[in-house]
């Protein structure tokens, strides 16, 4: 059970400032929340983990029969105990790489092989709100001016305007612009 249910990977304040709103405007607040947490999720599932911090007070995870289990989260894994076929493991047991978030059984061990047999007590992973990868933060912020700017200027997708033929370039909808792709694509998940 998680405890937190937050994913805003930055603040309405900085956005606000991205996109030079005047602390007094606060008319397309609304719209502007609903864009981090929409721009929030896709980093999310483009990236195929959960980038801010969350913590649950106990998670399940299928033993596989190897040494090494890979945790849903990471970087930044805290574990308060690791409980395998209810039997509580010591730290000497295993080690966990917070890192690349890897549970690794130690002294030629392997995980016991079953559904949910392994329980993570307190488990914490990701980046908390202030240790957002700065790269990450500018990439969220300057993906949601964009989206903002069509918002406002009713311009969806568009990327570029050629006047001397008329032409338009667009990106596809709920596309990300490319250095903002090029950004996440350095957090994706690929250790499997």
């Amino acid at each position: 059970m998680a405890t937190d249910t937050t994913i805003a990977l930055v603040t309405l304040a900085d956005v606000r400032a991205m996109v030079g709103k005047e602390s007094t405007d606060t008319a397309d607040d609304p719209i502007l929340e609903m864009m981090i947490d929409g721009v929030s999720a896709r980093f999310n599932s483009h990236v195929g983990r959960r980038l801010l911090e969350l913590t649950e007070t106990t998670a399940y995870l299928d033993g596989n029969g190897r040494d090494t289990l890979l945790l849903p989260r990471y970087p930044l894994v805290t574990i308060e105990a690791v409980t395998e076929n209810g039997a509580v493991l010591t730290e000497g047991e295993y080690r966990l790489y917070s890192d690349r978030g890897a549970l690794v059984r130690l002294g030629g061990g392997r995980w016991a092989r079953g559904r949910k047999n392994i329980v993570l007590s307190s488990y914490k992973a990701g980046w908390p709100l202030a240790g957002i990868p700065k790269d990450l933060k500018y990439a969220a912020l300057a993906q949601i001016a964009a989206d903002y700017q069509e918002y406002r200027t009713k311009s969806w997708g568009e990327i570029s305007r050629s006047f001397s033929d008329g032409s338009i370039t667009r990106r596809e909808t709920g596309a990300f612009l490319e250095q903002v792709r090029a950004v996440l694509d350095r957090y994706r998940d690929v250790r499997v």
